[in-house]
């Protein structure tokens, strides 16, 4: 598995994690901090 979040309106790969979950999203957001 692998979670990417993406700006759709500009097209960008923001971030890309393997794995799948809420313990790897919150490794995104924890990030933001």
């Amino acid at each position: 598995y692998l979670i990417v979040v993406i700006d759709h309106d500009r097209g960008w790969l923001i971030w890309a994690h393997e794995g799948y979950g809420k313990d790897v999203l919150n490794l995104f957001f924890d990030e933001l901090t």
